[in-house]
């Protein structure tokens, strides 16, 4: 994490600074002096709102207990004005917004229906004064559900709940639904159903709906919300399952194992319950191991489920739902392997399986290529330059289908560059460019977090660490996890900037990183995560994904100036903004290895930043480095621009950084050596004389100091003024 708080606060400081260039310039004053300029959406506006989704629906049939009305109305310019409903020419409800009206949704309450046909018209108006108009044309009919109808809910226990009702005119029987479930349906005759099954201590919403004469179902029927009685003590154990859901067992007789053990109120032993597809299996059960045995015969190919029910002597009881996968075709010991691994090109070789009548290859889950049941061996080529792939083999069965259990093997092209590598030597260059006590001051920082003992800052990484922890296996070992992502973070937060090319390769080649990355990974749900995923996720991969601080660079890049001036001034805003980048982060896990395994795992861009402040908090070189590492960005960064006059003899320079133009009040221009006739103004303008054919100077650019001290250079270049070499 240590990592992902240094970018944090890099982006922030550097960023920041960039916005103060904002600020003062005219165009800002003008804004915050003349609020009332106009608003040119009003004036352009010229598209009405959108209704959508009325209801009831045209051509809807509803009973006469419908009591709601409602349509979906936006608009995206102007923003609305008004909406009317009216019901059968007559007006139910106008008003300004937020009136009945919420997230998209108008809708007000209907006066009672009447059976026959009914006419629904809405009408909505933005502030530009655009009207649009839409209409539903629905059915009431009486419902046979007589006014009072009731559903009760009594003998409430544990697991279990037995539902009674009054009924219905004319029914010809009732489906009983638990939410949008369909829980029974049964005869006309029968008004009551135990609902079983159910967890303990919890609410449930039941509903009861009647069948019409014309065979279709009612929709208003009564409803009743309950809960289940709590458990008077904890109920027994169930773990250490195999297989675990979503595992693949190859064979088609596996042996079901589980530990089972009690809470301290006994165990009814020979009430165990083991089920696969609903049909009991024999077990045995060791009291004093705690270990459960069943075996299981004859399974087909497929998905199976897997049932363990446990029950004290009280009668409370643990449920075990799993699934699992048999698929016998490879045998035990299969294996995939790559060699002559390139920086493009690697040759894949496997094991044969059973009675196979051909061969898929997949590459990061794409088919990449067929090959027949007699090739063992295949080259995958134009690959990327130091990029891990997951590569799989299934194999065709002899009905035709393809195996999903196919082994599997993780390579990495070599390296011909890497985004993090290439961020930090730039930054390298940038920060050895300037005053040579920044170089300190960073340097300072990296000792510190690499000096950071796991006792006084293991407990850093807890807001990440617990929500991990809580998906992990029972049989991984969490302390010894956790010490290796700890010393993984904090490796990468201590790279030193005269070292970092030999220190990056022993964290990629860190087999204990490596291995702790796999078992975060697999509690994520991807096959695999990386070192290189890690920083493709912080600095991006140079190409179509651009990291943390790309997207911060990016939203800054949409924001107003009165924006960019609010957020300068308000560390909630700041924060808000890493939120924001964070969160765009983590919609995207298809882009991101990094989002998608820490999404599934409950990690939120929250628990990063609350383990990035606890670094902030811990740490004491970091403001004047932090400082420094900012100057350097900016220098990084700076991009120059020219205006040529005078036909080539002056030249007016200006800079950007990150689009956002430095003004010029901030910056001081100076000439470090050259032709004694070249001169360079302090607000960047270098010009020759008349006389003069040519000109040669090297010029730079300092800044401001916003941390006060001397100004910081942050540009430097060798010009070439050429007499009639211009307009």
């Amino acid at each position: 994490m240590d990592a992902i708080f240094t970018v944090q606060r890099l982006a922030s400081y550097l960023i920041l600074i960039g916005l103060v260039f904002c600020l003062l310039s005219p165009a800002s004053a003008y804004a915050q002096e003349n609020p009332d300029a106009g608003s040119p959406a009003l004036a352009t506006d010229t598209t009405p709102p959108h209704i959508g989704n009325l209801f009831p629906e045209n051509g809807k049939t509803v009973t006469e207990n419908t009591t709601l009305l409602s349509a979906g109305i936006s608009d995206n310019e102007s923003g609305l004005s008004s909406i009317e409903f009216k019901l059968d020419g007559l007006v139910l409800g106008t008003g300004n917004i937020p009136v009945n009206y919420s997230h998209g949704l108008a809708f007000t309450y209907s006066p009672p229906l009447q059976s026959g046909t009914h006419v629904f018209e809405v009408e909505a108006t933005d502030q530009s004064g655009n009207v649009a108009r839409k209409s539903s044309v629905f059915y009431a009919r009486s419902s046979i559900w007589p006014e009072g109808s009731t559903l009760n809910a009594e003998n409430n226990s544990f697991y279990s709940v037995t539902l009674s009702w009054t009924a219905a005119e004319g029914s010809m029987g009732y489906r009983i639904y638990w939410g949008q479930h369909l829980l029974a349906e049964v005869d006309k005759s029968v008004r009551s159903f135990e609902a079983t099954e159910l967890e303990a201590g919890s609410s449930y919403g039941f509903k009861v709906e009647a069948r019409l004469p014309n065979g279709g179902w009612s929709t208003d029927g009564p409803y009743v919300f309950t809960e289940t009685l709590p458990l008077p003590h904890f109920p027994p154990t169930v773990w250490s399952v195999y297989p675990e859901t979503g595992a693949t067992v190859p064979t088609a007789n596996p042996v079901i194992k589980a530990k089972i053990r009690d809470a301290g109120f006994g165990l009814q032993e020979d009430a165990i319950l083991v089920k696969i597809d609903e049909e009991p299996v024999p077990y045995s059960y060791d009291a004093k191991t705690w270990n459960l045995s069943a075996q299981a015969i004859g399974l087909e190919n497929g998905i199976h489920t897997l049932t363990i029910r446990a029950i004290d002597d009280a009668g409370v009881y643990k449920d075990y739902y799993g699934t699992f996968l048999v698929q016998a075709v490879w045998p035990a010991g299969s294996a995939l392997s790559a060699g002559n691994v390139g920086q493009t090109s690697l040759t894949l070789a496997w094991s044969p399986a059973a009675g196979s009548g051909g061969y898929r290859i997949y590459r990061n889950g794409e088919l990449i290529d067929t090959v027949s049941n007699a090739i063992l061996s295949y080259e995958s080529n134009d690959l990327q330059p130091g990029t891990s792939y997951v590569f799989k083999i299934e194999a065709q069965q002899s009905g035709g289908d393809w195996t999903t259990d196919g082994p599997t093997v993780i390579a990495t092209t070599g390296m011909l560059s890497n985004p993090f590598l290439e961020r930090l030597i730039k930054l390298h260059a940038a920060l050895m460019a300037g005053d040579p006590s920044d170089v300190q001051k960073v340097r300072s920082l990296r000792d510190e977090i690499a000096g950071l003992k796991e006792e006084d800052a293991l407990s850093l990484i807890d807001p990440v660490w617990n929500k991990v922890s809580a998906k992990l296996p029972l049989d991984v070992n969490r302390p010894e996890l956790k010490s290796n992502l700890f010393q993984l973070f904090k490796a990468i937060g201590s790279i030193h900037y005269d070292t970092y090319e030999a220190e990056w390769l022993d964290i990629r080649s860190n087999s204990a990183f490596r291995e702790a990355l796999r078992v975060i990974a697999a509690a994520g749900g991807q096959e695999s995560l990386t070192i290189s995923d890690v920083t493709t996720f912080l600095t991006g991969d140079g190409d179509s994904l651009i990291g943390v601080e790309g997207t911060i660079a990016g939203m800054l890049a949409q924001k107003s100036k009165l924006e960019l001036a609010q957020l300068i001034l308000d560390k909630q805003k700041q924060t808000e903004l890493l939120l924001g980048a964070l969160a765009r982060m983590f919609s995207d896990s298809e882009a991101y290895k990094v989002t998608s395994v820490l999404n599934r795992l409950g990690v939120t861009p929250q628990d990063l930043l609350a383990v990035a402040n606890n670094f902030l908090g811990k740490l004491r070189e970091d403001e004047p480095a932090l400082q420094a590492l900012g100057v350097a960005y900016i220098r990084s960064e700076a991009i120059e621009t020219v205006k040529i006059t005078a036909n080539g003899k002056k030249r007016d320079y200006s800079l950007k950084v990150l689009d956002i133009p430095i003004p010029s009040v901030l910056l001081k221009w100076t000439k470090v050596s050259g032709d004694d006739k070249v001169t360079v103004t302090s607000n960047g303008t270098v010009s020759i004389p008349d006389q003069l054919a040519n000109g040669t100077a090297v010029i730079q650019a300092s800044l401001l100091n916003p941390y006060g001290g001397n100004a910081k250079v942050i540009f430097q270049k060798e010009v070439t003024l050429v007499n009639g070499g211009g307009n």
